[in-house]
């Protein structure tokens, strides 16, 4: 089983550290480890257009990401790989030791936290890039503005309704864009790029970056100084 008994991380960083549910004023805290790690990390992929921008989108230094619904972390691994200090976010635990296992192996600088996100803000101003894959929550989008930098990026690619012609996937429409929907969920962003597809699966991906503003005048000490410190 999975152990929560050791010590709360409160000021040493680890390369990754694990975040698990607990009753809290966030709803998570961070601990030590989880034990029962699987034994292989999980092969899956990144999605080509996430890969396609952070082939294009070169880190600096001290930038952060945010995978929001990360699964077994195949965008997180990816974001790290390409120098990023990663937070990912899921609800699931059992996906979270899969990203764990991955993380230990590369060595890499990625936080995983087990938490709702519907129940757990997010800080303001913190994140340079996030992306959100084949998860849809219309209520998140104000929050996800919120937690980028100015200047930084947003990627999406989700479902939209034409899913349900291929017979996989979700079935609600609660998690099912509508055509030309994402646009209009990131009101007060420049999207850079944007697109439906319908094959092999049917999905919109956009890709829209936050508009600057006089906070970005702040040293990143600064901004750091206000985050919640279960975040990078």
């Amino acid at each position: 089983g999975t152990s929560t008994s050791s010590s709360i991380r409160r000021g040493r960083r680890a390369p990754y550290a694990f975040v698990t549910p607990a009753s809290s004023r966030t709803g998570a805290v961070i601990v030590d480890g989880l034990n029962s790690m699987p034994d292989r990390p999980n092969p899956n992929p990144p999605s080509p257009f996430v890969r396609q921008w952070l082939s294009t989108v070169a880190p600096g230094a001290r930038l952060r990401a945010l995978d929001l619904a990360c699964g077994s972390g195949r965008h997180a691994l990816a974001m790290a790989r390409a120098g990023y200090f990663v937070t990912a976010v899921d609800i699931r635990l059992d996906a979270l030791r899969t990203l764990r296992a991955s993380a230990d192996v590369e060595q890499l600088a990625v936080r995983g936290v087990c938490a709702d996100m519907t129940a757990m803000p997010l800080p303001q101003e913190r994140f340079d890039l996030i992306v959100v894959t084949r998860y849809l929550d219309r209520t998140l989008f104000p929050a996800l503005r919120e937690a980028l930098r100015p200047g930084g990026i947003l990627l999406v690619e989700t479902f939209t309704e034409h899913q349900l012609r291929h017979g996989s996937g979700p079935r609600s429409s609660a998690h099912l864009l509508r055509p030309g929907e994402l646009r209009t969920l990131v009101t007060g962003m420049d999207v850079l790029f944007d697109e439906e597809v319908m094959a092999p699966a049917a999905l919109a991906r956009m890709a829209a970056r936050k508009r600057a503003n006089r906070s970005v005048l702040q040293c990143d000490d600064e901004r750091s100084a206000i985050s919640d410190s279960q975040y990078f």
